[in-house]
């Protein structure tokens, strides 16, 4: 994903992350990235699905990425935000 869109602040808290909620959250993403991944690899669809497909994919991954510790700052990031 474009790191124009990335979230340059952890937006989940451990507390967070340790709700039921984002359990469930977490488990509905894996399930729809396994799904889509799986129709993705079957490759009988059309240039229109495949970009589909590959849009859920890369949208899952991202959602699921708010659950993992943020690695440390990149030095051209502004770290004055």
């Amino acid at each position: 994903m474009s790191d124009d869109i990335k979230p340059s602040k952890p937006l989940l808290d451990a507390n967070d992350l340790q709700t039921a909620v984002w359990r469930k959250i977490r488990e509905h993403l894996e399930a729809t990235l396994a799904k889509a991944r799986a129709r993705n690899d079957d490759k009988s669809q059309d240039e229109t699905e495949t970009a589909f497909l590959r849009g859920r994919i890369s949208l899952a991954k991202y959602l699921l990425a708010l659950g993992n510790p943020s690695p440390a700052p990149d030095a051209h990031e502004d770290e004055t935000e």
